[in-house]
C-alpha cells in the first residue's frame, strides 16, 4: 500500500528555486546532434533562477552547451540541456541550466523560497 500523501511529500526532494510559468521570447543557438549549427527564435514555457523550460525544433542531446539570448535585454547566457519533456505546439521541450543561478536572466522577482509554505498555511486559517 502506497504511503500516505504527507509522507510522500516529505521525502520528495525541494526544488532549489520556485517556478514561474513565463512565456518569454528566446534566441537559442548551438550545434544540432548533426553538427549542423543552429539559431532559433522561440519562447519559454517555465523560467526559475537555475534555468528554464523551452520549446525547441532542433534536435540537441542532454549535457549539450547552448547559448540562449533574451529577446528583449538581448542579454546571453551559457546552458546545458538538462531534460526533455513532451512535445507542444510542435516543438520538444527541453529543459536547460544555466552554469550558476542567474535569477537576473528573466528580469522577474521570484517568489521566497518558503512562498508555497506560507500560502498553505494562510489558506487554512
Amino acid at each position: 500500500m502506497p504511503p500516505p500523501k504527507k509522507e510522500r511529500a516529505a521525502s520528495r526532494p525541494r526544488r532549489r528555486s520556485q517556478r514561474l510559468l513565463i512565456s518569454a521570447r528566446v534566441t537559442v543557438r548551438g550545434e544540432s546532434s548533426g553538427q549542423t549549427l543552429f539559431e532559433e527564435h522561440t519562447e519559454t514555457v517555465i523560467v526559475n533562477s537555475h534555468g528554464a523550460l523551452l520549446l525547441l525544433n532542433a534536435p540537441v542531446e542532454i549535457g549539450q552547451k547552448l547559448v540562449v539570448r533574451h529577446a528583449n535585454t538581448r542579454e546571453e547566457a551559457e546552458v546545458e540541456v538538462i531534460s526533455f519533456g513532451g512535445r507542444r505546439a510542435g516543438k520538444t521541450q527541453v529543459g536547460i541550466q544555466f552554469q550558476k543561478p542567474s535569477p537576473q536572466f528573466w528580469r522577474v522577482v521570484f517568489p521566497p523560497d518558503d512562498w508555497a509554505l506560507r500560502t498553505s498555511r494562510e489558506v487554512l486559517k
